[in-house]
């Protein structure tokens, strides 16, 4: 009967003691979206994961502002984290980061950046020494020296400012009131849908940088359910929940990849 008693004390103690939280990290520097924008959507992504998971408990964290982005992993361990290629190369030897998935947007996993400027104003990036580059991608100056520009430039060649408004920066460059902005490929391909005061050209196209990547991390508890977690993400497109999650974070699908893949971690 006391062997019954303290079986039975045990199992009340343990309903009672809360599932541990585990973190998915989304450490986006310059993200448009606030965290209360953007939380309702992770919530529906880590609800869908915690399902493939077998319920294991997954909670949002979203950072976009750099400095706290990068704070985070020093002070907090999350389960899982999906991050901009800065991100991952900044830390991916300190933290132990096991690259998953990377986001496919039309197809591709990487692309290039455009420096655009008033038509007629400047026909290279020699040109633009000394001058104003603004553009979303300068919250990570170092994605776009080291990597979508190959180290031919740095960072004191150019006057550069960060911005998350990126179609404002547009039409100050079409008007001259700025010198170039740097836009994405998504912002590029839709030039054609926005009413500009005067045309922009292309002054450089940069080399292809690699889309966020989905990450693991090779010393936590994590590990054990990775290779479901995985799964979960590349199919997470296919079925109709996941679809509409996909859209909302406005990519086609997750694809595997690997440390290798990748550019090598700084």
């Amino acid at each position: 009967m006391q062997k019954v008693k303290s079986a039975l004390v045990v199992s009340i103690l343990f309903l009672a003691i809360p599932c541990q939280s585990r973190e998915l990290a989304v450490l986006q520097p310059g993200a448009p979206a606030t965290a209360e924008e953007a939380m309702p959507y992770l919530k529906s992504f880590c609800g869908y994961l915690q399902g493939k998971l077998g319920g294991k408990a997954l909670d949002p964290v979203f950072i976009s502002d750099p400095e706290k982005a990068a704070g985070y992993l020093s002070k907090h361990s999350p389960a899982y984290a999906m991050i901009s290629i800065g991100i991952y190369l900044s830390n991916a030897k300190t933290y132990h980061m096991k690259p998953l998935a990377q986001i496919v947007v039309h197809d591709k996993k990487s692309s290039p950046y455009y420096i655009m400027a008033k038509k007629g104003t400047f026909t290279n990036l020699e040109d633009l020494k000394g001058k104003t580059l603004a553009g979303n991608i300068f919250f990570e100056p170092e994605i776009f020296f080291k990597l979508a520009l190959k180290g031919r430039f740095k960072s004191g060649d150019f006057k550069i400012k960060s911005t998350t408004r990126t179609l404002r920066f547009i039409r100050k460059a079409a008007r001259g009131k700025i010198d170039a902005v740097v836009i994405n490929e998504r912002a590029y391909d839709s030039l054609g849908d926005i009413k500009l005061p005067a045309e922009l050209s292309v002054i450089a196209k940069t080399l292809p940088v690699p889309n966020p990547v989905f990450v693991g991390f090779e010393n936590r508890d994590s590990v054990k359910d990775e290779a479901a977690m995985l799964k979960a993400l590349l199919q997470l497109c296919d079925d109709e929940k996941g679809k509409k999650i996909c859209k909302n974070f406005g990519f086609d699908r997750l694809d595997a990849v690997s440390a290798k893949d990748l550019p090598k971690p700084w």
